[in-house]
């Protein structure tokens, strides 16, 4: 991965940690088996590399202008955002929804919030899907981003 891409990826991490600093925020992915359980309890985000989306070859550099972008210099990054919460043994479906709801409000924060910072103003969040209550107690949520502009 091309080192250009590790600071929004470390902005995410910190804004989402500012955002509610009782969560475990990482770099890095791992089930809900592989973490410890007061982790969980407390609630995890997981900024993870979602790869390159599109490249914009038609205002890329043909070789010849050396003031014009080269394609792969600014591709559209794709990064989820995946949050974790294991709730306390008896939580109902609707418990887990309202967890999901808490961990979409905080995603919705970030995006409202990054419209005005830098490095984050080229972020834009797509789409959020969650648990559906089907693995309750455990509340999950994925969100998919896409940067428009990675300099």
């Amino acid at each position: 991965m091309s080192t250009r891409y590790l600071p929004i990826l470390q902005a995410i991490t910190e804004r989402l940690g500012e955002i509610n600093p009782d969560r475990l925020v990482t770099r890095e992915w791992k089930d809900f088996a592989l973490r410890q359980d007061p982790d969980l309890r407390r609630g995890v985000w997981m900024v993870l590399f979602g790869g390159i989306t599109r490249y914009p070859y038609e205002t890329s550099d043909n070789g010849m202008d050396t003031d014009v972008l080269r394609a792969s210099e600014n591709g559209r990054v794709r990064i989820s955002i995946v949050g974790q919460v294991l709730l306390e043994t008896g939580a109902t479906g609707l418990d887990v929804e309202e967890a999901e709801f808490v961990l979409i409000h905080e995603l919705e924060q970030l995006a409202d919030e990054a419209m005005a910072t830098e490095p984050l103003q080229a972020l834009v969040l797509q789409s959020v899907v969650n648990s559906q209550q089907i693995e309750t107690p455990y509340a999950w949520v994925v969100s998919t981003w896409e940067v428009f502009e990675v300099n």
